[in-house]
């Protein structure tokens, strides 16, 4: 558990740190709306990790080969933290859009919702893809080989 708490940590030091990194690399100004977005990279590592770590635990437990717990790790690593970037910016662009979004359980909200994610979804993995890679992927092998280098107590 401690792994996990450290990996995720770590992951998400990076995650913001790259972020810090590139926006500021690429010339734009680091107001508000950029700390915001940098904001949303780090807690979606942070939440993203932790729940990549439980989900490849829970896929690799029969399994003592160590690439399939690195392929396990690296993939729940990807698209967990993408998860919950993209949950984030839905929220964010939720709360901005809800002035103009019908309430209760209608075909127009659910049309709404079907919308406001897929858009978010797009726009972090636009936005996310241009500042992260390629440099995130030597940080998410690291990740990855500590989950498979991990000490599984729970095997016989």
């Amino acid at each position: 558990m401690l792994r996990a708490l450290v990996v995720s940590l770590a992951w998400s030091f990076v995650l913001g740190l790259l972020t810090t990194v590139m926006t500021i690399g690429l010339g734009q100004a680091v107001t508000h709306r950029a700390l915001a977005a940098i904001a949303v990279f780090a807690v979606a590592g942070l939440i993203g990790a932790l729940i990549a770590w439980a989900a490849a635990t829970l896929l690799t437990r029969r399994s003592r080969r160590r690439s399939a717990r690195f392929a396990a790790m690296f993939a729940c690593l990807t698209i967990g933290t993408a998860g919950v970037g993209s949950l984030l910016l839905y929220w964010q662009l939720n709360l901005y859009y809800a002035r103009w979004h019908v309430g209760g359980f209608t075909v127009e909200a659910l049309i709404e919702f079907v919308f406001t994610s897929a858009s978010a979804a797009y726009v972090l993995g636009v936005v996310g893809s241009r500042l992260l890679l390629p440099w995130v992927l030597p940080f998410a092998f690291l990740a990855a080989y500590a989950f498979a280098a991990a000490e599984r107590r729970d095997r016989p």
